[in-house]
């Protein structure tokens, strides 16, 4: 019996230990077919006239991508923001800076969807799709407003975390689930 527990306590430390040796997980990802799109949430504040983003691409497929191209559209498709890269190698990584005029936004803070396509040298392409909610710079009180509005709709919107000091699981709701962080001290899990 105690060498299952120690077996089983010495594999749940291994696999959780990869979280802090990671890179800090993105909020948002896309991955069509090993190519990655991947941006972090807590940057998209809403644009004081224009202002510039940062979403990082990677090709994780074995072989060469023709094209990969992302789009974020409002929810009747008019274009926010749109860039492409041709010809990526295996393994070959990047970024997008897109600049994003408030002018734009005329979904107010969103949600936008972001789409991320890939082409092959066969002509055929991929796609997949992710919301995104800009992040109000008014006071947290108006945007805690804003949130429990869209909540109340039917959403039951949380984050899973981890405790570091005791490995101990955890999905909180209200605030932190609609900043998707945790608390200090616990570590947000991505499944």
């Amino acid at each position: 019996m105690f060498k299952k527990t120690i077996a089983v306590v010495s594999s749940l430390a291994i696999s959780l230990g990869g979280v802090w040796l990671a890179s800090p997980a993105h909020a948002g990802q896309l991955d069509v077919a090993g190519a990655k799109l991947s941006w972090e949430d807590q940057t998209f504040y809403e644009p004081v006239g224009c202002s510039r983003f940062t979403l990082n691409y990677e090709n994780g497929a074995e072989g060469k991508i023709f094209k990969l191209e992302y789009s974020i559209t409002s929810r009747f498709g008019d274009q926010v923001a749109r860039d492409s890269v041709v010809g990526i190698d295996a393994g070959l990584s990047g970024t997008f800076n897109p600049q994003i005029c408030s002018n734009r936004l005329r979904d107010g803070l969103g949600p936008y969807t972001v789409t991320l396509r890939i082409e092959d040298y066969a002509g055929s392409s991929r796609e997949a799709s992710s919301p995104l909610t800009f992040l109000s710079r008014n006071d947290e009180s108006q945007a805690a407003a804003q949130n429990s509005s869209s909540s109340s709709a039917g959403q039951s919107k949380f984050v899973r975390c981890i405790k570091k000091s005791n490995f101990k699981q955890k999905r909180y709701k209200g605030k932190w689930a609609k900043r998707d962080r945790c608390p200090k001290g616990w570590i947000k899990i991505t499944i």
